[in-house]
């Protein structure tokens, strides 16, 4: 799985750090998948800053998103 989600970010640059983000929150929404995997391929393709901020980025959506379902 990691394999595949990374030869996709790096096959599709345009749309790397979105589909990234959206991955993220997902992952977030979902609550029972590490998002490690995700953080990892992040630092791997983006490099250690702009991967931190993408992979918080998407934490920090996907939190706010879940919040707001699991309340309602």
């Amino acid at each position: 799985m990691q394999s595949y989600l990374e030869s996709l970010l790096s096959t599709y640059p345009q749309i790397a750090i979105i589909s990234s983000v959206l991955i993220s929150v997902v992952v977030s929404i979902l609550g029972f998948i590490p998002s490690t995997f995700v953080t990892a391929i992040n630092l791997k393709i983006f490099g250690l800053w702009e991967g931190t901020i993408i992979s918080f980025l998407g934490e920090v959506i996907g939190v706010i998103i879940s919040f707001v379902l699991y309340r309602n």
